[in-house]
């Protein structure tokens, strides 16, 4: 189970789009759901909406981003201590710093050139550390999930570090991402006062503030990155023992079951639907477990899906669309970065209008209409900001404080 082999590579690339994608689409629905003020609407659209998009209401992609970023850091921190007994921190962050800083410090002050911020807000934002100390990041659409990513590459280096000298390295993952859920099941313990939210993208735009604090606050999203560490652990350091493992058909479909089974009831239950009898079958309490551990769930549920698909035997040929899922995925960076531009202007272009009005007769394939239009249109600046942007600033910035070897790695696609 090489992660390195074409196949694997795609299916890596495949998970990372489809992730991005659902963010795309989410933020579509984010268009309509801020523009119209009428709650009775809200709701029949939101009822309206065909059960094969129930995931889209939840905004579990990222999480999945967290889990998939955390492997592909722990990939190779892990396998340099399997060789060396050390971890290169230096280089590390380096790598890092030269991966998320040029375009996200274009795309900030991009963002303060249309809008003015508190100097404070700007200042954190620029340390990553607005909804550290701070109430927002003046990146207003996703700065956070960048902030968490920023925080991520600093803390698990010293986290793998600490997993592979514990004396039983798996259940020190274990207890990181158990404890990770305690984080958040105690901080809905301790504010009994407040709402309990059925899912994210609904009632955040309602004003839920245990909606806004859980989803924002990366201390209340630890537990992906956890799972993602874990599963570079298996992939690196305890590889003899999981491929002996995974070579049985049996254990490669326990797997994917286990994992199917914790992702699709977490993903596809109608919670975001105020008119679903499934508010009749369940109580307070199961709400409260829901918030708590339903991303935990999907995270888990999304590595092990991944890690049965990886552990099959490899066939002739690539995935299907492996063109499109490679040009996502080594663009996947501006595309997150840039997509809100185009999910607005693409509504302006479905409803032919800048009137919030126009939208009072939106229907759910209308929301579709601005996915399927903001995609390409993304693409076609995260393409050419990738190639003659980003990879040469990274290629400049490796070879400056790095070396060569590294500053080649940037020049490749999909390198980071």
């Amino acid at each position: 189970m090489d992660l390195a082999t074409p196949r694997n590579s795609q299916l890596i690339d495949v998970f990372r789009s489809l992730a991005m994608l659902h963010v795309v689409f989410a933020h579509s629905l984010i268009v309509y759901l801020l523009a119209v003020d009428a709650p009775d609407l809200v709701a029949g659209f939101v009822a309206s909406a065909p059960f094969a998009f129930n995931p889209i209401w939840h905004t579990y992609s990222v999480d999945i981003f967290f889990m998939l970023s955390a492997l592909l850091i722990g990939l190779p921190l892990l396998s340099e201590y399997g060789r060396s007994g050390r971890i290169g921190l230096r280089a590390h962050f380096l790598r890092r710093a030269t991966r998320i800083l040029p375009l996200y410090y274009l795309t900030l002050g991009l963002y303060l050139l249309v809008q003015d911020p508190p100097f404070e807000e700007v200042l954190l934002s620029l340390v990553f550390m607005g909804y550290v100390f701070g109430d927002g990041n003046a990146m207003d659409i996703g700065g956070w999930a960048i902030e968490a990513l920023a925080q991520s590459y600093v803390f698990l280096p010293f986290v793998a570090l600490a997993v592979v000298r514990a004396p039983r390295p798996g259940l020190a993952i274990v207890a990181l991402i158990l404890a990770s859920v305690a984080i958040r099941w105690a901080h809905v313990l301790a504010h009994p006062e407040l709402e309990v939210p059925r899912v994210y993208l609904f009632d955040e735009l309602i004003g839920l503030p245990l909606a806004d604090e859980l989803y924002h606050r990366s201390w209340f999203r630890l537990s992906p990155f956890f799972v993602g560490l874990g599963l570079a652990w298996l992939l690196t350091l305890r590889r003899d023992a999981l491929e002996r493992a995974m070579d049985r058909p049996r254990n490669r479909r326990l797997v994917l079951v286990a994992g199917l089974a914790l992702f699709v009831p977490t993903a596809w239950i109608p919670l975001h639907d105020p008119a679903s009898p499934v508010h009749d079958w369940v109580g307070h309490g199961f709400l409260v477990v829901y918030l708590v551990t339903s991303h935990t769930l999907v995270a888990l549920g999304c590595a092990a899906i991944l890690l049965a698909l990886m552990a099959r035997p490899a066939r002739p040929g690539g995935l299907p669309g492996g063109r499109i899922w490679q040009a996502l995925a080594q663009n996947l960076y501006a595309v997150f970065l840039f997509h809100p531009i185009f999910v607005l202007l693409a509504a302006v272009i479905v409803f032919r209008s800048t009137d919030p009005a126009a939208l009072q007769g939106a229907t759910f394939w209308h929301v579709c209409a601005i996915f399927a239009l903001a995609v390409p249109m993304t693409l076609a600046l995260a393409v050419p900001l990738t190639r003659y942007v980003e990879r040469p600033v990274q290629s400049l910035l490796r070879r400056a404080f790095i070396g060569e070897a590294e500053a080649s790695k940037a020049g490749r696609p999909g390198a980071g």
